[in-house]
């Protein structure tokens, strides 16, 4: 059935691995928005979180692939869930006041569903 899934190879087939990127910038032309790519999305998380207070150390263990490096790799085995617990908290309620037009940003553009 056309038009089925809305993250897909334009609605006919399901998304494979590297259709996500291609279809948000189709959704955002479609939408009349600036060129748009799946790195702004992490871009603008890491942005919030750290706008949040969130120490760079656990935004590279929530978003990246970890801290690198000889201390990392071999001596610290923290696995730093209670601190992404708390980042994902304080991201959350950011994204919920944002929701609730609660301090929201003027470049925030709401979309709705055709």
């Amino acid at each position: 059935m056309a038009g089925q899934w809305l993250l897909s190879t334009h609605g006919r087939i399901p998304m494979t691995e590297t259709t996500p990127g291609k279809r948000a910038a189709e959704i955002s032309a479609s939408m009349g928005g600036e060129p748009f790519d799946l790195r702004d999305v992490r871009r603008t998380v890491e942005t919030m979180l750290a706008g949040l207070g969130i120490s760079k150390d656990t935004r590279a263990q929530l978003l990246s692939h970890g801290i690198s490096g000889v201390q990392a790799a071999h001596y610290d085995r923290h696995t730093y869930t209670d601190e992404k617990r708390a980042a994902l908290v304080a991201w959350e309620a950011r994204l919920s006041a944002i929701v609730r037009a609660e301090k929201q940003p003027a470049n925030v553009r709401t979309l709705r569903a055709a």
